[in-house]
């Protein structure tokens, strides 16, 4: 009986012990990869998803700089977060980004904070690293002022491919029904409806897509200029053309 009592105390205090050293260990360190642009930094438990984005960052920047004229930062920081615990240590607070979003870039950090397929099983983190990157070089442009959202969505969505048939059915039943949303009640933000929402989506997607097809490289980068600048939409494009 005493040898049960001494056992139980013993195991009690083991577990006490476990318990106080883990809460004061701290989290711990992420270990980084390096290339020309980006610093990623990762936990040991994702290292195979972070040389996967090692080894596609750099073809990324290549091909996002050849299709926009954009000039990448000298250097932009990648985190991956392998639990929502990390990626909320990993969003800056005045960022609002929702918890639930797949990624979030920070231009004015050079930081994008990307989720683990630990976290979104059937995800690809090279895709929402593009569509993130898309808002670091926007946000570069625009130094630090507002970026129209249709724009920053719709060029985000454009190259990293994020085209679905679903797209196609919003796109033509806003036509067909006359509910196109006007680009200027887009600039601000997206509607709270969600059937308006992904109607504003399509929209953004298809007139970045419009652009693009129609005028080049060099008449998008032209054109996302003078829009920037605050010339309207049809002025923008003449003298992008």
């Amino acid at each position: 009986m005493e040898l049960l009592v001494a056992t139980g105390f013993f195991l009690t205090a083991l577990l006490i012990a476990v318990l106080v050293s883990t809460a004061f260990a701290g989290p711990a360190p992420y270990e980084v990869l390096n290339t020309p642009h980006f610093e990623i930094k990762y936990l040991s438990i994702d290292r195979k998803t972070a040389s996967y984005l090692k080894k596609g960052v750099e073809g990324v920047v290549t091909e996002v700089t050849e299709k926009t004229g954009l000039k990448p930062p000298p250097s932009t920081t990648v985190i991956l977060a392998p639990d929502l615990g990390h990626f909320r240590g990993a969003v800056p607070a005045e960022s609002g980004v929702p918890y639930w979003a797949d990624g979030l870039a920070v231009p004015s950090l050079d930081l994008i904070v990307l989720k683990s397929p630990r976290i979104l099983p059937n995800s690809d983190p090279l895709k929402i690293f593009v569509h993130e990157y898309v808002h670091i070089l926007l946000g570069k442009l625009s130094g630090g002022g507002e970026i129209p959202t249709w724009l920053n969505e719709g060029l985000a969505m454009y190259l990293s491919g994020e085209w679905d048939w679903s797209r196609s059915v919003y796109m033509t039943r806003a036509v067909l029904s006359d509910k196109v949303i006007p680009l200027q009640t887009l600039e601000q933000g997206f509607p709270a409806d969600v059937e308006k929402a992904r109607t504003a989506y399509a929209e953004s997607y298809y007139v970045i897509a419009f652009l693009r097809e129609n005028f080049g490289v060099e008449g998008l980068h032209k054109f996302i200029r003078f829009y920037q600048r605050g010339f309207g939409f049809e002025d923008a494009i003449h003298r992008a053309t």
